[in-house]
Order: C-alpha cells, then structure tokens, then sequence
C-alpha cells in the first residue's frame, strides 16, 4: 500500500548541510536525502554615533543640526540611504541615511533612528536633546539728523541706531541693515549717512541675527525740496 508520513526535524546546533536517513517501517527500505540549517537571522544593530549644532552645547531654534549614525546587519553588511530613517516626536521624519542636517523647532526632542535590513527586521537607537526658543533681537532708531533742522533734498542725513540679540550679543554691520521707503536700501551698520529724494520717507532699520530672527524701528522723514522749502524729522 501507498501512504504519506510527516515527521519534524531539528537541525543543528550548527549551520550547514546535515544528510538524513530514514528507514520505511516495516521495510528494509531506506530515502537519503539533504536539507540545510541556516543560522538564525538577527535583528541588524543601530547607532546614533553624534549630534552637533554651530552653537556648541547649546542649540537654538534656526540651528542647522547635524545627525550622524550607522546601521549594520549580520547578513546585509553596513547598511546605507533608505534603511536608515530619522525622525522627531516634535517634528515628524527628518531624513534618511548615515547623516543628515536639519533645523529642528523649539522643544525637548527625542531622535530616533530606525534601521531595516533587506529581511524587514528592524532596530532603533534613541537620543535626547532641548532646542531652546530663539528670541527675536531688540533694535532702536537713536538719531536721523541733516546740517540743520530744515531736511533738503541733497542734504546729508546721519542714521544712527542700535541692535541687541539675547543669544548673540550687540548687532553690527551686515546684522543691521538701514532702508527708505522711497531710495530703498540706504546702508548697514549701526550708523550710515545719505541724501535721500523728496518725499515723506518711512526709515526702517532692521536687526538680523545670527539665525536669521527680524525686528524692526522706524521713523518717518519729510524731505522737502528746493532751497527754502521746511523739512521735518518725527
């Protein structure tokens, strides 16, 4: 008679090729045949190997961050690009591979990198940082005078004016830039001088700092023209 008989086996402890023979009951018969023992596959390893940011210690909202880490499988080797993903509990994925540069939002962060080898198994390094609040600078208009009260079209007029950043201190050059509604872009720095066009002019002197956070003063310049005319500064 024909019939069908099912048995499980244990390969092993070793990985390799293993040759079994199995006799039929009741017979003299015997099958040889092979079957291969694989090592069992593991979970592929992963590393955050380092956070750094242009300020230091500290980071700041506006710092661009950089995020280095590696992912390696016991069978796939060192594992690259879409493997490995990173992501914020703040703000969502930050990008894939070994490293990557990303300005983050304000708050405690947990990073986390997750790495996936070609067998869908998965491994996660985690770290934790702050990005503290970059506040915005503060900035004033301290004078805006011409050779006399009077303001002519062609006269000189001084700008002078101040900026102050918590994070990066007092504010010059390029950091503090002077501008007319009217003649546009007038100068930088914490004083410039220039004629200006008649007209009613707003004077707006921004602060930049170091992140790229604004603010702003004004003032507002009449500019009469011709010899004689009355001009103002308020």
């Amino acid at each position: 008679t024909q019939g069908r008989v099912s048995t499980s086996l244990t390969l092993g402890p070793v990985a390799g090729t293993y040759k079994i023979k199995a006799e039929i009951f009741g017979t003299y018969h015997f099958i040889i045949f092979t079957a291969t023992a694989f090592k069992p596959s593991s979970p592929p390893t992963a590393r955050i190997a380092g956070v750094s940011s242009p300020s230091g210690a500290e980071i700041y909202e506006g710092d661009i961050i950089s995020l280095a880490g590696t992912g390696n499988d016991s069978e796939d080797g060192a594992l690259t690009g879409s493997a490995l993903v990173w992501s914020s509990n703040i703000d969502g994925k930050l990008g894939e591979g070994e490293r990557i540069q990303r300005s983050l939002s304000a708050g405690s962060h947990t990073v986390t990198l997750t790495v996936t080898d070609s067998e869908g198994k998965i491994n996660t390094d985690t770290t934790t940082f702050v990005v503290n609040v970059n506040e915005v600078p503060r900035v004033s208009i301290t004078g805006a005078s011409g050779p006399e009260a009077e303001i002519y079209e062609g006269d000189i007029i001084s700008f002078t004016g101040t900026g102050f950043d918590p994070e990066d201190g007092a504010l010059s050059g390029v950091s503090l830039v002077w501008a007319s509604d009217i003649d546009g872009k007038l100068g930088e720095g914490e004083s410039t001088q220039r004629s200006l066009s008649a007209g009613q002019h707003t004077i707006t002197l921004t602060a930049i700092d170091s992140r790229g956070k604004k603010a702003i003063a004004t003032i507002t310049v009449t500019v009469r023209w011709g010899i004689g005319a009355t001009g103002s500064v308020t």
